[in-house]
């Protein structure tokens, strides 16, 4: 679980959308950047269509309630407890752990995915946020100060191994030795994934 402590501008829960329910009045929605939502769920062995949060030209404060797999993806200033994340990497944040998202520095949008992706509950098979009609995401509305958001259970194999490597160092988070560098690796539906030899990604 995760709560809330800033909103940001406008932050909300959003998935692939929901398409095929134009006749009933209902916009497809969903990620307006799918390219990076989708990556962010596919850095951390989620599914591409998964829940993640979208900030909209500033980001939002998180407290962490457990251990969390994260990974964010666009360009957006992130620090933990005075420490700047990097983006487009996996990373392994600490329970209790604050972490601050400020402004969107290019284009205007960012996301954040959770290993497990975001547990709230599915309407018309999608659990994006639908604005305008008061529905999905959490409550049908952008984030809140003191909202509290579940998580899904995450992906074993990249949970154990973060996990085991956020307890070996004396520090509040720690990254994967895998990543994608977007200006360069991102072309139509493919991305380039980037990988370091663990004996050689110590300290990152």
């Amino acid at each position: 679980m995760i709560e809330i402590i800033q909103p940001g501008l406008l932050t909300t829960v959003q998935d692939l959308g929901r398409p095929g329910f134009r006749h009933l009045g209902v916009a497809p929605g969903g990620a307006a950047d799918v390219d990076s939502q989708r990556i962010a769920n596919r850095l951390l062995g989620n599914a591409e269509g998964d829940a993640v949060l979208e900030f909209t030209l500033t980001g939002a404060t998180l407290r962490m309630r457990r251990e969390t797999t994260l990974a964010i993806c666009g360009s957006i200033e992130v620090d933990c407890e005075g420490c700047r994340l990097p983006t487009w990497r996996a990373l392994r944040v600490a329970r209790g752990a604050v972490v601050k998202f400020g402004r969107v520095v290019a284009g205007a949008r960012a996301y954040l995915a959770f290993g497990g992706g975001i547990d709230v509950p599915q309407v018309l098979g999608s659990r994006s946020t639908d604005l305008r009609g008061h529905f999905g995401g959490h409550e049908g509305r952008a984030l809140r100060a003191g909202d509290r958001i579940a998580l899904g259970a995450p992906a074993a194999r990249f949970d154990r191994m973060l996990a085991a490597r956020l307890h070996s160092v004396d520090r509040r988070w720690v990254a994967a030795s895998w990543w994608v560098a977007p200006a360069d690796d991102i072309e139509g539906d493919f991305a380039f994934l980037h990988l370091l030899d663990a004996t050689h990604s110590r300290g990152l």
